[in-house]
């Protein structure tokens, strides 16, 4: 211990002296705390140290997919066909450039994880996992388990050098009383802060959107490996189920041939088109020419125009039970009238059933729940849901309250907290079909 006598001199002494330590107080308590130092590998730089430790190797990858519309070169931008196109595509320069910045970001890792590396001067050490056959390898993952696993394959004197140290329980359970009356007053005191109890179990939930949570009501194990551990097309398809594994499936592109959902995205920007142009009568005419079966449902639209306001396809962000989330709604009819219903419209394309009203509607009542949320609409008064069967040329809907929104979402919400559950019935168009049958 020193004494400064609150001389300001002897204060910047000694806090110059301690300029060079980085550590987190946080961690330092019981004997002989001072001898372990946590910090990252950039305040690493220039240190050396006996024994290092590598810690999350297999979640420090750090890239993330680009969302920007514009790139920093020049002609480096997406396009979509039309105002409200969903399809969006990309020029050469903002390919080029997304190429060169992954392989920037990819040298600069390569560089991060050498300088972890060379900080040890006796051992490195890392935790590894066991995936068993569920390999999460792809040639982009940048994580530092992938450069492990290169060295450990690729070098043949790596398997001299390298000990495993099985897991030992016992290990991991050796604070005593003394330990815990040395913790940090932070880690025993609240401070004044107040905790709430909540009646409501927590749950896991990403940022995301409207189409994205739909995934939950299909089936909850499928939104968990979909949204909570972010697996990807590339890393399912290393997965091969036993009696699939010998033979080699093949994918047949047919040119020409638009996909249902291929046709269903088009629908959708036909009918916003449409609706934006205030039922213009020559674009009308034009499209009708190429999608017939779309007369039925702007037939329908039109007897809205003398009351009703139309909100076409606008992207909205909402707070939902503490989590935010993203969805552009297909059509919003607000009446000029106050004592009118607040309407909400999603257009389909395919057959009705069942099934698909149940995953359908619970896309609108999330859109309902957002208006209420933002005030759009009292918390006193009704909105209509409208499913609307382009194809089949039917309506099923429903009038619903504030109370029938919260309480229905908070019914589906519970699902969250059980994401082993299957959806048997969805497995064969499922994704994550294999990972199941595993």
């Amino acid at each position: 211990e020193q004494t400064c006598n609150g001389e300001p001199q002897k204060i910047f002494k000694i806090l110059s002296e301690l300029d060079n330590e980085s550590y987190s107080y946080d961690f330092r308590f019981g004997e002989n705390a001072e001898n372990v130092i946590i910090m990252t590998a950039h305040a690493s730089k220039g240190l050396q140290f006996k024994n290092v430790i590598l810690g999350g190797v297999h979640t420090n990858d750090g890239s993330q997919n680009d969302l920007s519309l514009l790139g920093k070169l020049p002609y480096s931008f997406k396009w979509t066909e039309g105002l409200v196109g969903k399809n969006r595509y990309k020029t050469l320069t903002f390919i080029y450039e997304n190429i060169l910045t992954k392989q920037k970001d990819f040298s600069e890792h390569k560089r991060l994880f050498y300088v972890a590396c060379t900080r040890a001067e006796s051992s490195l050490s890392w935790v590894d996992f066991e995936y068993s056959e569920v390999k999460r390898k792809k040639e982009s993952y940048q994580s530092w388990a992938q450069g492990i696993n290169t060295w450990l394959t690729e070098d043949p004197e790596a398997s001299k050098i390298v000990e495993d140290i099985p897991y030992n329980s016992k290990n991991f359970d050796k604070n005593t009383d003394e330990d815990k009356k040395t913790l940090p007053i932070f880690h025993t005191d609240s401070l004044g802060i107040n905790f709430t109890n909540y009646d409501k179990p927590f749950s896991y939930l990403p940022e995301l959107s409207v189409t994205r949570l739909t995934s939950l009501i299909e089936c909850p194990k499928k939104f968990y490996l979909q949204n909570i551990c972010m697996l990807t097309q590339e890393e399912i398809d290393l997965i091969k189920i036993p009696e699939e594994s010998a033979k080699e499936i093949s994918r047949e592109i047919k040119v020409g041939v638009i996909s249902s959902a291929g046709r269903g995205t088009i629908i959708h920007d036909k009918l916003a088109q449409i609706i934006d142009s205030a039922f213009e009568s020559n674009l009308y005419k034009e499209i009708l020419q190429e999608f017939p079966t779309i007369k039925w449902t702007v037939d329908k639209l039109q007897t809205y125009v003398e009351n009703y306001k139309y909100i076409s396809e606008k992207p909205i962000k909402f707070e939902f039970y503490g989590y935010m989330i993203s969805g552009i709604p297909d059509l919003i009819l607000e009446s000029n009238d106050s004592s009118q219903l607040v309407e909400i419209w999603d257009f389909k394309t395919g057959m009705q059933s069942q099934d698909k009203d149940n995953l359908y509607f619970f896309q609108v009542f999330i859109y309902a729940y957002a208006l209420y949320n933002s005030k759009r609409v009292e918390g006193t008064k009704q909105i209509k849901l409208v499913l609307n069967y382009v194809d089949e040329e039917k309506i099923v809907d429903k009038i619903v309250s504030l109370d029938n929104v919260q309480k229905y979402l908070s019914e589906i919400l519970l699902n969250l907290n059980t994401p082993e559950n299957e959806n048997l019935d969805h497995c064969p168009s499922c994704l994550y079909k294999n990972l199941c049958k595993k």
